[in-house]
């Protein structure tokens, strides 16, 4: 079920975050860097799962912080290109497959609406076709880190 909230994602009361990332270890703007900042731990799992190439498009992988889980979700290959309908569709369907396996109970995720990837054309229906079927909650922040 998917749940619309006002506030920024750090902010969720859902247990795992969803960052969403490149495949190149690189996380300087917008929420990314916030979850740097926030979950050292965090970003040190991804860095190293990108220099050994086993974070790719259509994968994900779930960091166990000691307060909160983060799953690194890729949106693009690269920091300096696009993100990808294609790429987020296949991580989408991937975390819709195996939220049960890594024991997720509450989601939550920052609303995107980067390049091609607008909102309600997009984002909103893909978030709506893997996400909103679950049986937990999921929780669609609309503000971004401040």
């Amino acid at each position: 079920m998917l749940i619309s909230v006002e506030s920024e994602i750090f902010l969720s009361p859902a247990h795992t975050l969803v960052n969403l990332v490149n495949t190149g270890g690189v996380m300087s703007s917008g929420v990314s860097a916030e979850f740097k900042r926030f979950f050292p731990g965090a970003f040190s799992h991804y860095r190293s799962l990108c220099e050994s190439g086993q974070l790719q498009p259509g994968r994900l992988f779930l960091y166990n912080g000691d307060f909160r889980d983060i799953v690194h979700l890729p949106i693009k290959a690269h920091w300096r290109t696009a993100a990808s309908a294609q790429i987020l569709e296949s991580g989408l369907q991937k975390l819709a497959d195996t939220w049960a396996d890594y024991g997720i109970q509450s989601l939550a995720l920052p609303r995107l609406d980067e390049g091609d990837l607008h909102w309600e054309s997009v984002v909103k229906p893909l978030f709506e076709t893997y996400l909103a079927p679950l049986p937990i909650p999921v929780y669609v922040h609309q503000s971004s880190a401040t």
